[in-house]
């Protein structure tokens, strides 16, 4: 133990506690080992009590409420009679067995604090009639459990921090709506930053249960998007710890056959591949059945090979049924993710066979709208020149409304990257092709 560990004093949670415990400091640093512990145990049981009450007035915690005034009518009682340390003896007991802020091994070492200032209090003579002291072994060894057992510790683990977080997600869902970024940053800055590793897996399984092991009930179906969000908060952060949790506990980490949370699971798997190796083959086999059926599902289940495999599955199976539609979101969803990954040209060569299989206006309308436009900016040569191919051979494509206005965006990608290296001419049903060929300007 070295004495860095204990002068951190910005990780002290609570602001009055800071002020006083640079006394200690002080007191201890200067040899006066007898006033830092007489300081360091009424500390304690200020800043227990300054955590039950931030979380009485600003979470509302019922528990902490009725501690705190139950602790309250014991102190009354306990001046009454005489008995002035009684009530705060009460206070840690209190908390040790109804709340999750410590362990038997931090309530024994709070104790041990407690003996050691009334030692140091009180006028406390040894055979020879000097005053007892403690050494500065024992001071520092004290001032380190206080500072780790309780003043660096937030006061929602106190709480019932899963209650309340579910809570919280279900009140704000519709304040961050698709904002993943800010969600990320309000939880991380409300509760996340202010958890043990103990804790941040306690609230990962109860989200996980909630999200993708519970159904039937309005509580879990209207907020399982929110609270899946949140987990992929977790997973940002922690990702090494939570793996190991699950594959540790996996047994213990369910998905029910609900093909809401199958869909949740699988988005969430999508963004975190490393989890579906952890899962029960149960699992797995649930989430397997389920892919094959639908194509929203296969377009994003990357999770269980390659994005590169993926893709060739994809492209067999729309194929195979070529009126299958991938929803917008879902598109946008990949769109992002092969961009992210360093394999959008791979991913655009699936979009324009896509595209080339539109079977009806209103399905190219809505294939060009999300595979096509997002990505023209990324397209190489050869796939612009595959594009225009499809567009020439397809009637469902070239003779829609919105065609010409599509043929006006192509367009204007291939001369920001390709002026003039491609040969329109070919091209009969691209609607540009006459007007470039006897070099009129077109103003997009």
């Amino acid at each position: 133990m070295n004495n860095s560990d204990i002068t951190d004093i910005e990780k002290i949670y609570n602001k009055k506690t800071k002020e006083n415990y640079q006394e200690i400091l002080s007191d201890y640093f200067n040899g006066n080992y007898r006033s830092a512990i007489v300081v360091l145990y009424p500390l304690i049981i200020s800043d227990l009590l300054l955590k039950l009450k931030d979380l009485s007035l600003i979470y509302d915690d019922k528990s902490a409420s009725t501690i705190l005034k139950e602790i309250e009518s014991s102190k009354n009682e306990s001046l009454k009679n005489n008995k002035n340390s009684k009530w705060e003896k009460e206070l840690v007991e209190r908390i040790y067995k109804d709340t999750e802020l410590l362990s038997i091994d931090e309530y024994t070492e709070i104790m041990h604090i407690y003996e050691h200032r009334c030692l140091s209090a009180h006028p406390t003579l040894n055979d020879d009639y000097e005053l007892i002291s403690p050494s500065k072994g024992q001071i520092l060894a004290d001032i380190q459990s206080a500072y780790n057992s309780v003043f660096i510790k937030s006061p929602l683990l106190i709480s019932n921090i899963t209650d309340k977080l579910t809570d919280d997600l279900a009140e704000k869902k519709d304040i961050f709506g698709n904002d993943t970024v800010q969600l990320g940053s309000y939880l991380r800055r409300r509760y996340f930053f202010h958890m043990t590793d103990k804790m941040l897996i306690k609230t990962f399984k109860s989200l996980w249960k909630f999200c993708f092991a519970s159904s039937g009930q309005s509580c879990y179906d209207e907020n399982r998007t929110v609270n899946r969000r949140a987990i992929e908060v977790l997973l940002t952060d922690h990702s090494n710890l939570l793996c190991d949790e699950i594959k540790d506990e996996k047994d213990l980490f369910h998905l029910v056959n609900n093909i809401d949370c199958i869909w949740q699971l699988c988005i969430l798997l999508a963004k975190f591949p490393l989890i579906y190796h952890c899962l029960t083959d149960e699992i797995k086999l649930l989430i397997v059945n389920n892919v094959e059926t639908d194509v929203n599902l296969k377009a994003f289940c990357w999770f269980t090979s390659s994005k590169e495999n993926n893709i060739s599955n994809l492209k067999d199976y729309i194929a195979k049924y070529p009126g299958s539609e991938i929803y917008p979101n879902v598109l946008e969803f990949c769109n992002e993710s092969y961009i992210q990954d360093g394999l959008v040209e791979f991913y655009i060569d699936f979009c324009i066979f896509y595209f080339s299989l539109s079977r009806n206006y209103d399905s190219a309308n809505e294939r060009y709208q999300y595979a096509i436009s997002p990505n023209l900016s990324f397209m190489n040569k050869k796939q612009f020149i595959d594009l225009l191919k499809v567009i020439e051979s397809n009637d469902q494509i070239f003779g829609r409304r919105t065609h010409s206005s599509s043929c006006k965006e192509i367009y204007k990608s291939i001369q920001d990257k390709y002026k003039d290296e491609i040969d329109f001419s070919t091209f009969h049903h691209f609607e540009l092709a006459e007007q470039l060929q006897d070099g009129s300007d077109i103003s997009i």
